[in-house]
């Protein structure tokens, strides 16, 4: 029994509070803050996991296990990672570091860059605030907004539909401490006003359709229907909005709606409803 609104574990919707859920008896081991609502993974990278950290580990942690102290705790050919904060991506793993900091066994390949990373050719990644490189995105609010009558803060993300985040798949709104999918902005100069949203970890990014839709889409560069403007708000700032190049924002129907589809709707609308503006995110 909980508090109302939190996520239920393996389960759909939010806790009510006082009543109490029967679930699956899932293993927590998985050292993922969102393990519980994950049942999908885009990228097919090993999942992080806790398999301990006692004297027993030595020489036998395998590939994203954790928790190592040295290299010598890993298999052969492995290093021990050692993270500096939660939420920190791991190299060549699918998932964020935790609370605990754990440190992992990962292939020392996956610290080396990529010819991509050091070619000057191609997307790059945003470069603003180094921890917000990669970030849940979620729905500006401040006091005075009034959504689905009441003044009190709900954080809703953009979350790929049952976390399936392919080509052809959409967009929804979740509650971010349940979300999944985190995001990355990519430009092809860094100079350019317009940023592609790519779902991190994967090659598909957002493209905005000629109606109201959205989808996931192969990132293209010269795609730019996969290109927006930060509109009445800034990249690097507090907040921005997602306009597309016919003047839309990327919002919902209306209010935040748990599992409504990401629309483009007209940015008078969105701002009127108080639903205009998004701020990257790492934590709630």
């Amino acid at each position: 029994m909980g508090e109302t609104g939190l996520s239920v574990p393996g389960c759909m919707g939010t806790m009510y509070f006082g009543v109490g859920y029967c679930i699956k008896n899932i293993s927590p081991r998985i050292d993922h803050p969102n393990f519980w609502t994950m049942p999908y993974n885009p990228t097919g990278l090993p999942i992080l996991k806790f398999a301990g950290n006692d004297d027993t580990i030595s020489n036998s942690l395998d590939i994203c296990e954790a928790d190592c102290d040295t290299d010598a705790d890993c298999r052969p050919g492995l290093v021990c990672f050692h993270p500096d904060k939660r939420g920190q991506h791991v190299p060549g793993c699918w998932g964020d570091v935790s609370d605990q900091l754990f440190d992992h066994c990962i292939d020392p390949a996956a610290l080396e860059p990529t010819k991509a990373d050091s070619s000057s050719a191609g997307p790059v990644a945003y470069k603003g605030r180094p921890d917000l490189e990669v970030f849940q995105l979620k729905f500006y609010w401040e006091p005075g907004y009034f959504w689905k009558m009441t003044f009190f803060p709900t954080p809703w993300c953009f979350n790929c539909v049952e976390d399936k985040c392919f080509d052809g798949e959409k967009v929804q709104i979740y509650k971010c401490m349940a979300s999944a999918t985190r995001w990355r902005f990519r430009k092809d100069n860094p100079a350019d006003d317009k940023v592609q949203l790519q779902v991190d970890g994967t090659n598909v990014c957002l493209q905005s359709t000629r109606g109201q839709q959205t989808i996931l889409k192969t990132c293209n560069a010269t795609e730019q229907r996969q290109k927006y403007t930060a509109g009445q708000g800034d990249f690097q700032g507090d907040r921005f909005e997602l306009v597309t190049k016919d003047r839309g924002c990327l919002s919902m129907h209306h209010e935040p709606k748990e599992y409504e589809l990401i629309l483009k709707q007209d940015c008078n609308r969105t701002r009127q409803f108080d639903t205009s503006y998004l701020v990257k995110a790492v934590r709630f």
